[in-house]
């Protein structure tokens, strides 16, 4: 009769050895945010029937915006422009139209959150336009070297020329 015994036993660990080769590279992310390290933007649209009426005159839109972090509600500014369908040209808020009956179009924010509003001088206005809308959240210190440098940042060409927004 023939046996065979075997038995296995762990010896102590050999140095450590040399680093592999770099692997390929990963495939293309997607298309981040618009912005740079200092200012992020955040666009969306708000279509006609997406208000919610206040009053006959008063209605409001609100939105989550991620890139109004708590820093920048406390101590960065929140700038939004806007753009109609049937315009090129970005216009700050707060911005009235004018006419015979006055529209205003205005905003607040929160960390997180934005609201916007219209408000007509006219008791039965009721929005029919579909708007664009494009937040930019910049840090405080940005934004007094702006100020300091002439920049009117109410102004959205002077703004993207700044900040380099497309």
């Amino acid at each position: 009769m023939i046996s065979f015994s075997f038995f296995a036993c762990e010896g102590p660990a050999g140095p450590a050895g040399d680093i592999g080769p770099q692997g390929p590279a990963g495939p293309q992310g997607p298309q981040g945010d618009e912005g740079n390290a200092n200012v992020k933007i955040s666009i969306f649209t708000v279509y006609d029937w997406e208000w919610a009426e206040s009053n006959t005159a008063y209605w409001s839109y609100n939105k989550y915006v991620s890139i109004i972090t708590s820093e920048i509600a406390n101590s960065g500014v929140v700038l939004v422009f806007v753009k109609s369908t049937n315009s090129e040209h970005w216009q700050s808020l707060p911005y009235t139209w004018p006419g015979t009956y006055e529209k205003i179009l205005r905003y607040w924010y929160t960390t997180n959150y934005l609201e916007i509003n219209i408000y007509s001088e006219y008791d039965s206005y009721e929005p029919t336009s579909t708007y664009r809308f494009k937040v930019a959240a910049i840090a405080g210190e940005i934004v007094d070297n702006a100020k300091k440098g002439g920049v009117d940042l109410n102004d959205y060409d002077q703004f993207k020329d700044y900040f380099k927004i497309k």
